[in-house]
């Protein structure tokens, strides 16, 4: 069991946005990371790498767009599936 959170008084009602998992995951929820593909793009960048998540036992899918600078990948932007 996790203590409970407190949310501030400026929080925004609804949904919270997880920076990796998407709209939704809130902290201690179990994340599983499953196949990871090259959507789109080549192994040098930019490429588009698609991971199939679960969690909550849903299916979900996110997209994250990487750029390769000075032999460094960067996230560039992640697509969340809803």
């Amino acid at each position: 069991m996790q203590a409970p959170r407190r949310t501030q008084k400026d929080a925004p009602i609804g949904p919270l946005l997880n920076a990796f998992f998407g709209w939704g995951v809130l902290p201690g929820t179990e994340v599983k990371v499953g196949k990871i593909a090259l959507v789109s793009g080549n192994y040098e960048g930019p490429a588009t790498v698609g991971v199939d998540l679960n969690y909550r036992a849903e299916s979900h899918r996110i997209l994250v767009h990487a750029v390769r600078e000075k032999e460094v990948w960067l996230v560039a932007n992640i697509t969340y599936d809803s």
